[in-house]
């Protein structure tokens, strides 16, 4: 809960007459500023005290209760792109020996789908934990 306090402040604008006042205000800080905007061309301000005890600040909007979100709408899922057309025509060119990069290119899908798609669905395919580059210095160890 945050409180506003009434501070005692005097101002001195430089003339040797200081001037004491009630500044309303959240923290010391803020009551200088707002006593400086009080007293155009004030020099200096300082904090006596307060003047009254901290009153809770009174929100004047009223609280709002947030309705619990609703269950997600079932929405009918659109034909899966990754089609078992485009799979078996992966599978085709691959055995034809084009190369993954074109048949990526010519399928109009990432390279790593082609990848995953031999991987998954070709059991004479070359490609193997023997033929890739990147494990061939963990083959025997």
């Amino acid at each position: 809960m945050r409180f506003i306090k009434t501070f005692r402040v005097r101002v001195c604008q430089g003339d040797g007459k200081p001037v004491e006042a009630e500044i309303e205000a959240r923290d010391g800080l803020a009551a200088q500023d707002l006593a400086r905007a009080k007293f155009p061309g004030a020099r200096l301000v300082h904090i006596l005290g307060y003047a009254a005890e901290p009153r809770p600040i009174i929100d004047p909007r009223p609280r709002v209760r947030h309705k619990p979100t609703p269950p997600p709408v079932e929405i009918p899922m659109e034909e899966d792109p990754n089609t078992p057309e485009e799979v078996r025509e992966c599978l085709r060119l691959h055995q034809k020996g084009v190369g993954r990069f074109a048949i990526a290119a010519q399928l109009g899908v990432d390279k790593p789908t082609v990848d995953s798609w031999l991987r998954l669905y070709s059991s004479d395919s070359n490609y193997s934990l023997q033929n890739d580059k990147s494990f061939a210095g963990l083959q025997n160890w």
